[in-house]
């Protein structure tokens, strides 16, 4: 089956790879402020009091706890820091929201990025702001010191390792003389906004507000985006499941073209504005390449083999099983 798709350069021009909104990172954009302690970003602050569900929580409609906790830890926060008199009920109900619901994040199977790194770190900020939370419960304590133990802080600000994407997790640790080795080309901080919230809090950098600003009018609806832009993701997984599923279209050149230029000696990342790659994405970038009959090198594949697996990403704490599939796949049919 061949099928036209509209002109790939204008496509990644204007969206560069769009999701809906998450409540974490909205909530760390409300909570950038000015010289007069006033909310930079009003808009996202005013969602966040839209979007508060009735159980007290922010997240998404899918019930993931990992999502519904740290999101509502990151709204409370922003709000307790611009006004807790002013918003004490969307507060209190994202409080109770936490003690009830804080130990089933032993059931879920699905954690998000940095979580190991992110809830520990905001419930040291929850406390210190006196939020009423359940602190003698403390989640992923030891994983959080397990993933600093592997990681030496001098690459804390490298925008090489993955730890810039979660930067915010260092909260008052933060050495703001380092900062300024972190901010990509684009002006975020690893093409996450919270972290590059986080960073313009400390640095009032032009470009960090000036992506900010660009992200906050993407989703039409004044929330932010977990990560932007995808655009190496977007191309290279939604190509890859066409051809799983039999379509192919003739703009797939095109794409293919794009694609190519991006491959480096570690393959790629999810943009190409990003430094850091993983095998995730290279899996299904080269097996879509490969399928069209681009040259590809499997030896980009060799940095990442451990001896029994391949990681995705260096430091990271446990295997991906969805990222070893796709390296299989597309080894098998080289």
């Amino acid at each position: 089956m061949e099928c036209t798709i509209g002109n790939v350069e204008s496509v990644r021009q204007v969206d560069e790879g769009k999701t809906r909104g998450a409540a974490y990172d909205t909530a760390w954009v409300a909570r950038v402020t000015d010289e007069m302690s006033k909310p930079v970003f009003p808009e996202c602050v005013q969602w966040l009091l839209e979007n508060q569900k009735s159980d007290g929580s922010w997240g998404s409609q899918i019930t993931n706890y990992h999502d519904r906790l740290i999101s509502t830890l990151s709204g409370i926060l922003a709000l307790k820091e611009i006004d807790r008199r002013q918003y004490e009920h969307y507060i209190q109900k994202g409080e109770s929201y936490i003690w009830e619901n804080i130990k089933k994040l032993e059931i879920d199977s699905c954690k998000l990025i940095g979580s190991e790194l992110l809830l520990p770190s905001l419930m040291e900020q929850a406390e210190s702001f006196n939020l009423d939370l359940p602190y003698h419960i403390r989640p992923y304590k030891r994983e959080y010191h397990r993933k600093l133990e592997k990681v030496n802080d001098s690459l804390f600000y490298s925008p090489l390792t993955t730890l810039p994407f979660s930067l915010e997790f260092l909260g008052e640790n933060v050495d703001v003389e380092r900062l300024r080795n972190v901010q990509l080309s684009n002006g975020s901080v690893g093409n996450s906004p919270s972290a590059t919230a986080f960073f313009l809090s400390h640095t009032r950098n032009v470009n960090a507000f000036n992506y900010l600003k660009m992200i906050t009018s993407l989703t039409g609806d004044n929330s932010v985006m977990t990560v932007y832009p995808i655009e190496v993701f977007e191309y290279g997984w939604i190509m890859y499941n066409f051809m799983l599923a039999g379509l192919h279209f003739r703009k797939y050149t095109e794409i293919c073209d794009f694609l190519v230029k991006h491959v480096g000696q570690s393959g790629v990342g999810p943009s190409a504005q990003s430094p850091l790659a993983d095998v995730d994405d290279t899996a299904v970038v080269c097996k879509a390449l490969y399928e069209m009959q681009y040259p590809v090198d499997v030896q980009v594949f060799d940095a990442y083999d451990s001896g029994d697996y391949f990681f995705t990403f260096n430091f990271e704490l446990d295997p991906s099983v969805s990222a070893n599939v796709h390296v299989l796949d597309f080894i098998r049919n080289c």
